[in-house]
């Protein structure tokens, strides 16, 4: 199956009755879901927005390519189609594909399911994705706020061990203050 077109040539048209029931039949019987494939990158640091779109636009972009190869094909059994014109098919009648009698109601009702399947994926696919990415960024804060807590701790040691060298050396505690040539009479 196709999934890439040139945009010097025409759209490719699936022609084929037996290509077009089977993998209309596969696409409206998928799962929700199941079309796309989620993949969010985890990484140190703040997360690419910019890069997960794009990501995300590159996986929907094959299986839309594929639904729009099936819409086009069915829109070749509607009557008055550009595509019905240049293809020359005969609704209502048996096709050298061997699928038998393609009635146009019946087409128009599959390119329609075809888009609300599609619809219905991407709203499922947003929302996984939006999930996701709230998640990643919850665990980076989270993160953040470790290492701030950690931060933290280290600062408060340091500060002890401020404190014991200047008791060893019989400074006192606001002698960290003080700035040398500065008295205070």
């Amino acid at each position: 199956m196709l999934t890439r077109h040139s945009c010097l040539l025409p759209p490719p048209v699936c022609l084929d009755i037996v290509e077009l029931k089977e993998e209309t039949e596969r696409i409206m019987g998928a799962k929700p879901g199941k079309m796309f494939t989620l993949s969010v990158r985890r990484n140190s640091g703040d997360v690419d927005v910019r890069l997960q779109s794009d990501m995300a636009w590159r996986l929907c972009d094959t299986i839309s390519q594929q639904v729009e190869y099936l819409i086009r094909g069915h829109s070749t059994f509607v009557e008055g189609t550009i595509l019905n014109r240049m293809h020359g098919r005969i609704t209502n009648s048996s096709s050298s594909g061997g699928g038998g009698d393609v009635d146009p109601d019946h087409a128009i009702k599959a390119m329609a399911g075809l888009l609300d399947r599609m619809e219905e994926e991407g709203a499922n696919y947003m929302q996984l994705r939006e999930q996701m990415l709230v998640q990643t960024c919850q665990e980076e804060e989270c993160k953040k706020q470790q290492l701030d807590a950690e931060d933290g701790d280290a600062n408060a040691f340091m500060e002890k061990m401020n404190q014991e060298i200047r008791q060893q050396m019989g400074l006192g505690p606001d002698h960290r203050n003080a700035s040398p040539g500065n008295d205070d009479k």
